[in-house]
């Protein structure tokens, strides 16, 4: 079974026609990256809190149970748990496929939106004030000084590593899709994930402490930012 899929997955096919990294890439990887700091201050800020409030008040009003369901289901499926194993299965794969840098990329790049979700969702909270008293502190007390205000400072909903990860691994999908030959495939395996994805976004806003709109977008940005950052990691470097 893993000789089939690793053979799959080898030269000649969708992996061998990843495009070669451009400055195009690179501006767009740092452009959705600005985006993201850009809306984690305006959350820090509390100007989302209007639009948040009222998108969340009309998301609760036509949702049926059923979609409370799914939510619950779909939050399940994409819990860091369940999805990581399933990525190192993947690049063991393409590991023994012979492509290591797409193997990489595919684990490498979910890690670090997990990474930078950890750090917003710890800091983003921060009093300024506070953050000014502990870069001052001697070096012996700044290890107890952070965790005091870790511990006192609650946890920020920004961003949705959910939508993070579901937008990185679902594009990742629309991508290989759109090298297939057949046009009914093509539009099945856009329009599945589109699907999939907006649902997974409006059931996020909708279930009860999860997330607003701001923080469904903030993942978003963050995954689309990886995903633009997956054939800059994975493309092959010509060989001789």
């Amino acid at each position: 079974m893993l000789g089939v899929r690793a053979g799959s997955l080898s030269e000649g096919n969708w992996l061998s026609r990843l495009p070669a990294p451009s400055l195009t890439q690179v501006v767009t990887v740092a452009g959705l990256l600005v985006l993201f700091v850009l809306l984690a201050f305006q959350v820090r800020q509390g100007a989302t809190e209007y639009l948040d409030d009222s998108v969340q008040t009309q998301v609760r009003a036509v949702a049926s149970r059923g979609m409370y369901r799914l939510g619950r289901t779909l939050s399940s499926l994409g819990r860091v748990e369940v999805e990581l194993p399933a990525l190192i299965v993947g690049a063991v794969l393409l590991a023994r496929a012979g492509r290591p840098r797409v193997a990489a990329a595919l684990v490498f790049l979910p890690l670090a939106t997990i990474g930078v979700e950890i750090v917003f969702k710890q800091l983003l909270l921060v009093p300024t004030g506070e953050v000014s008293a502990i870069l001052g502190a001697p070096l012996g007390a700044l290890p107890g000084r952070l965790l005091a205000l870790l511990i006192a400072v609650p946890e920020a909903g920004f961003p949705s590593g959910h939508m993070a990860r579901g937008t990185f691994l679902l594009g990742l999908l629309i991508g290989w899709v759109h090298l297939q030959r057949s046009p009914l495939l093509r539009l099945a395996g856009t329009l599945g994930p589109l699907l999939l994805l907006s649902l997974m976004a409006f059931t996020r806003v909708l279930l009860n402490n999860e997330h607003t709109l701001a923080e469904v977008v903030g993942g978003m940005l963050l995954g689309l930012a990886a995903l633009a950052a997956f054939p800059i990691i994975a493309h092959s470097r010509p060989s001789g």
